[in-house]
């Protein structure tokens, strides 16, 4: 029986979980993986700093979860401090205990760092208890050293788009992206959109490559109404608005969508806009630990200058549950992804999933996902917010008909980001990377 670990050591809010629970579920549903022993090996805390949970009902006699850090006793006790939860709220004891824990745990012979549940240690010690590596979403940390074959996800190359060359963190991203290609057996991309990058600055890697589309989580049902109303009155929700999800960041472009806000006030028309994500509060006040403050502190200041005020004009609303999410799509006028870059783009296929009207940036992986979709989602350049205004009060003026469309749309996506078709191809890939790797040796 071959031996897979999935390994999420950066274990991104949101997408990153979303990813990890649907492949499980698969996995535990296709007859495939009957003959394979699976095991997730994930950090216990997410980049938004909270503590990750598994449901129960996502594990099985072959399929497994081990938590990153939770081996022994000092690193339980090491783990919630390397990942900026502190101690007692002591002063400066979340930004302290982060680098003291994670200097400490870098520090001696290999089985001491795992002891103290060093994510790297402990990786490169699961070499020798699996026959095959795959990473989700590899990112500044280094490659494990050889021993099995790995198979990696690069989820975007957006440092190349977005860092100047002389950002030291750019830097940083270079490196570790072609330590990464050049340990990896085979890449997988969610998109051809981002395969397509790899031909453009990493070549060499292309032979390696394969496209393979994520799926969606089909298998929870529509909340109940109870459950909608509860989310839209705790919330204070008002009766229509405009739903964006995501990181506040650069080229998740928040700000197009303030504009556009003010053009349809400029037109005679009053939508509020939500904010979700880890770090959308940071629209109100200053940032939290671990979260940087520049494009939010731009979003907050276009939204003053422009007279918007929360509470009536927009809500940010941090981060959320899966649950209230699902609520929030089913409770939106209009969902919009505003985005200058995507890897793959999972809020729109959720949101048209749930019937919310969705409008995309025509950038190339949601063109790509539009395509697949049949081409019937409202598209905009991402650098017209003027564009983007016009297709709200579109959605505005035709609700039902952009209901019906959504709804549509909604079925197409039950269909072709189907879980079980990923979890197939992942497997025969795998399959294929240990067989030609026992040839080898």
């Amino acid at each position: 029986m071959p031996r897979l670990a999935i390994v999420e050591y950066t274990m991104s809010a949101g997408g990153v979980e979303r990813v990890l629970r649907g492949l499980a579920r698969a996995f535990l549903e296709i007859p495939e993986a009957r003959g394979w022993d699976i095991t997730f090996l994930l950090s216990r805390y997410n980049s938004a700093h909270r503590r990750c949970e598994w449901p129960t009902d996502l594990t099985g006699p072959n399929v497994h979860v081990e938590w990153l850090g939770e081996k022994t006793a000092l690193g339980r006790l090491l783990d919630p401090l390397a990942h900026g939860q502190g101690l007692w709220d002591l002063p400066l004891s979340k930004v302290g205990g982060m680098v003291g824990a994670r200097l400490l745990r870098r520090l001696g012979p290999l089985a001491w760092r795992a002891h103290l549940g060093d994510p790297c240690a402990l990786i490169a010690e699961a070499t020798r208890r699996f026959d095959l590596l795959y990473f989700t979403y590899p990112v500044l940390m280094g490659a494990p050293p050889a021993g099995v074959p790995v198979v990696t996800t690069p989820q975007d190359f957006n440092f190349r788009h977005f860092l100047p060359e002389s950002d030291p963190t750019r830097r940083q991203h270079e490196v570790a992206t072609r330590n990464w290609l050049s340990r990896s057996s085979r890449i997988l991309f969610s998109t051809e959109a981002v395969r397509d990058e790899l031909r453009r600055f990493y070549p060499e890697f292309d032979a390696r490559a394969q496209v393979v589309h994520l799926g969606v989580d089909t298998s929870e049902p529509p909340p109940d109404p109870a459950a909608v109303a509860e989310v839209r009155g705790r919330r204070r929700l008002p009766e229509a608005f405009a739903l964006c999800v995501g990181w506040v960041l650069p080229h998740k472009n928040q700000l197009a969508l303030v504009e556009a806000a003010v053009k349809l006030r400029e037109r005679g028309l009053h939508l509020p806009v939500v904010f979700v994500g880890p770090n959308a509060t940071s629209i109100l006040r200053a940032r939290e630990t671990g979260f940087r403050e520049e494009y939010p502190a731009r979003v907050r200041s276009a939204l003053d200058e422009a007279g918007l005020e929360h509470g009536r004009d927009f809500l940010a609303l941090g981060y959320v549950t899966d649950a209230e999410i699902r609520c929030l799509y089913r409770l939106a006028t209009v969902f919009v992804l505003p985005s200058l870059y995507e890897g793959f783009g999972l809020p729109s296929l959720e949101a048209l999933l749930a019937g919310c009207p969705t409008i995309m940036s025509s950038i190339p992986p949601l063109e790509e996902q539009n395509r697949v979709l049949g081409g019937g989602i409202p598209t905009f350049d991402p650098l017209q917010p003027a564009a983007l205004a016009s297709r709200i009060e579109w959605v505005l003026t035709h609700r039902d008909e952009a209901r019906s469309a959504a709804r549509v749309a909604g079925e197409r996506v039950a269909r072709e980001y189907d879980w079980q078709k990923t979890a197939r191809a992942y497997l025969a890939t795998f399959e294929e990377v240990i067989s030609s790797a026992g040839k080898l040796r």
